[in-house]
């Protein structure tokens, strides 16, 4: 099996492969006491500009998107209070050209990409990499990936709703 084919139907193996996770904004008032106060203690001058709660599999998770001078931040936090995950929006340009270019390889190479997050995942680092949006004709996906463009995760992103 040639490498190009091999990539393909990994990418494929994956997407078809994704957990089926939902997001729903909510009320900031709805959030467990315990998570906003993990984002306080963590980030005291920072403005929390939208609160969702994710349920993948069984498992719920918030993720709370905070501004804090120019960086944007979205934590994942476990309704204990445990911080789980952390993403950093990244400049297209700064991210490492293997990451982009991964994205875009085949099948997705008339794609475009929309966003590109540093993801530090602290419960799983093998999960940690870059997560970029890519959409084509209205259709998105997430696709995670390590620094040196190895695909660890991708997602129809349009299925998250």
């Amino acid at each position: 099996m040639n490498c190009r084919f091999a990539q393909i139907v990994t990418f494929f193996v994956f997407a078809s492969g994704a957990a089926l996770a939902s997001e729903k904004p909510v009320a900031k008032s709805a959030v467990p006491k315990a998570v906003l106060q993990m984002v306080t203690t963590s980030y005291p001058k920072a403005k929390v500009l939208e609160t969702v709660l994710e349920t993948e599999d069984s498992r719920k998770l918030y993720e709370v998107r905070l501004q804090t001078g120019e960086v944007r931040v979205d934590l994942k936090i476990d309704p204990s209070g445990k911080l789980v995950a952390q993403e950093h929006l990244v400049d297209v340009k700064a991210a490492p050209a293997a990451v982009t270019n991964a994205a875009l390889a085949p099948p997705y190479e008339e794609w475009k990409i929309n966003r590109v997050e540093k993801v530090d995942n602290l419960e799983t680092p093998a999960q940690s990499g870059y997560e970029v949006m890519i959409e084509h004709q209205g259709i998105k996906r997430e696709v995670l990936l390590a620094t040196d463009g190895k695909l660890i995760r991708i997602e129809d992103a349009d299925d998250k709703k």
